[in-house]
């Protein structure tokens, strides 16, 4: 389990995907529930590292999510 701290980013191609995109630079597409109005917010995503393949183009890698909250 890891912890990322970002910005939510939620694109509509297809079904729509999640990217976090991180303090280090890194985009990681997620997979998971995440709730929409986190959108564009800076928050703390745990999760494990996982490979997805979507419509994301992230290139960073994914994670599967366990909790999303917002950085206080």
């Amino acid at each position: 389990m890891s912890q990322h701290t970002g910005r939510l980013e939620f694109r509509d191609l297809g079904a729509g995907t999640w990217l976090l995109h991180t303090d280090h630079g890194e985009k990681l597409q997620l997979a998971g529930s995440i709730p929409a109005e986190l959108d564009g917010k800076r928050v703390i995503v745990t999760g494990r590292r996982a490979s997805l393949h979507g419509y994301g183009m992230a290139g960073g890698g994914g994670l599967d999510v366990e909790r999303v909250e917002p950085v206080k």
